[in-house]
């Protein structure tokens, strides 16, 4: 439950920073150039979950933690 919780709140703060961020980039730029995945594991709940799943060493839950990032994306 507490990783939805987190999820969620992830996304949330990752959409405020993309929007944020767009507003003041060159309309070049664009949320695109922003939301990589590089720029979403700056967020350090992300890289958080990342890094656990990361150690673990399970493919299901590095599967999970990537998928989070292309629904995020």
């Amino acid at each position: 439950m507490n990783r939805v919780v987190l999820s969620i709140f992830a996304a949330a703060a990752l959409f405020a920073l993309g929007w944020a961020a767009a507003r003041r980039s060159p309309p070049e730029a664009g949320v695109c150039a922003l939301m990589t995945t590089e720029k979403l594991l700056e967020h350090p709940g992300i890289a958080s979950e990342w890094a656990d799943a990361l150690r673990s060493g399970d493919s299901d839950e590095i599967g999970r933690v990537e998928g989070m990032l292309r629904d995020i994306r």
